[in-house]
C-alpha cells in the first residue's frame, strides 16, 4: 500500500488502532455521559484519529479544528517551538461547555499546554485531551493527557493513521515506524 522507498515496519495495526479507539470512545462516552461535547481536533495529523474515535462516541457531538500557527525560538531553546498564534475553525465561545481536544502526538507538552490554558481561561466546564500517541519521556513541562491510544518509549519516526512523513503516508490504516 505505501509506496515509501525507504525500510520500516508497521508498528501498530489497522485492527490494534480500530480496538483501542473503541476503547477510548467508550471511556470518553462514559465521563461525558448524556452531555453535548465539543471535540477540537489539532490540525493536521489528528483528523483520522478524531474521525474514528467520534464516529464511535454515541453523544451529540459538535466537531471545530484547532491551528497553531509556529514561530522559532532562539538557538539555545533548541528543539523548542512557541505558539505564535491559535486559531480555531469556526471559532466559538468555549464557557461552560465540555471540550476534548484530540491530537496525534504529545511529546515536550509545550504546545498542548500553551493551548489548555487558552482554552482555560474561558472556563469550560470539562476541558480534557485525547492524544493518539505519547511519549512521556519527552515532556518539559507537567502535563497528562486524560485519553491516550498509545505510548511511545522511543524517539521513533512514527507515520500512517493522519500522520505524515514527507507530507505523505497520512493514508495508511496502521501506524509504522522507520527501522
Amino acid at each position: 500500500m505505501s509506496s515509501l522507498q525507504i525500510p520500516y515496519y508497521v508498528w501498530k495495526t489497522e485492527q490494534q488502532i480500530q480496538e483501542r479507539v473503541r476503547e477510548l470512545a467508550g471511556q470518553i462516552e462514559a465521563d461525558f455521559a448524556g452531555d453535548q461535547l465539543y471535540v477540537l481536533g489539532i490540525l493536521r495529523g489528528c483528523f483520522v484519529f478524531m474521525a474514528d474515535l467520534i464516529r464511535n462516541i454515541e453523544l451529540d457531538v459538535f466537531i471545530h479544528f484547532i491551528n497553531l500557527y509556529y514561530r522559532d525560538v532562539p538557538m539555545e531553546h533548541a528543539g523548542m517551538r512557541e505558539v505564535e498564534e491559535t486559531v480555531v475553525y469556526p471559532s466559538f465561545q468555549y464557557e461552560g461547555k465540555n471540550i476534548l481536544i484530540v491530537g496525534s502526538v504529545l511529546d515536550t507538552g509545550v504546545v498542548n499546554n500553551h493551548l489548555l490554558e487558552q482554552i482555560r481561561v474561558q472556563q469550560p466546564r470539562k476541558l480534557r485531551l485525547a492524544m493518539l500517541i505519547d511519549k512521556k519521556f519527552m515532556r518539559k513541562v507537567d502535563l497528562r493527557a486524560d485519553y491516550v491510544a498509545f505510548e511511545d518509549e522511543r524517539n521513533d519516526y512514527i507515520f500512517g493513521y493522519g500522520l505524515e512523513y514527507g507530507e505523505s503516508q497520512r493514508n495508511l490504516p496502521y501506524l509504522a515506524k522507520l527501522k
